[in-house]
């Protein structure tokens, strides 16, 4: 048994190295993000009492927000893509056994300060569930999330009171691309 923590600490022991697990490891973690609203395609998001991860899948579904899984690490991947810790090439029917639905994983309130204080890998605010309170896009490139005739992604600059911006990205395919921005 391993935690994201856990998992956190071999890459941090050769950084920007791919880690195969060799032996068999598992994973017990909670689905927080998903590919239902097609934002996101081959990939999820899990997290533990530890921390958050992102996970690159093989093959697109079967994952969904309140999945509770057991992942078996033997033959995966541990590595990062532009400084995003990811387990990659997740194989669902292979790996994951799903051991209960329906739980509500629920967001961490954050603000764009704290979320942009570090964007290094091993960033512990990385891949996690957020909320983020008193923010507005500014000066939006569409007035709707994507570009959801074109399904072109777009990106948005979400602002706060204070200096810092952060920048949302959100999908062409997403079912709510033509959704007006708030």
């Amino acid at each position: 048994r391993i935690t994201i923590a856990g998992m956190k600490a071999k890459y941090t022991l050769n950084p920007f190295q791919n880690y195969r697990f060799q032996n068999d490891s598992n994973l017990y973690c909670v689905v927080t993000s998903d590919e239902v609203s097609g934002n996101l395609y081959k990939e999820v998001y899990v997290k533990d009492a530890t921390g958050a991860l992102h996970l690159n899948l093989v093959y697109s579904g079967g994952l969904f927000i309140g999945d509770s899984i057991r992942i078996n690490l033997k033959g995966l991947y541990l590595n990062d893509d532009n400084n995003l810790i990811q387990l990659d090439s997740v194989n669902i029917e292979k790996s994951v056994v799903k051991l209960a639905s329906g739980l509500n994983p629920q967001p961490e309130v954050m603000t764009i300060s704290q979320i942009i204080a570090s964007t290094s890998a091993t960033n512990v605010v990385q891949s996690r569930l957020v909320k983020i309170n008193n923010v507005e896009f500014s000066s939006p490139t569409y007035t709707t999330f994507a570009d959801a005739i074109g399904k072109s992604d777009v990106n948005q600059t979400l602002k706060s009171c204070s200096a810092p911006t952060l920048t949302v990205r959100t999908s062409g395919y997403a079912n709510f691309a033509g959704t007006a921005l708030p």
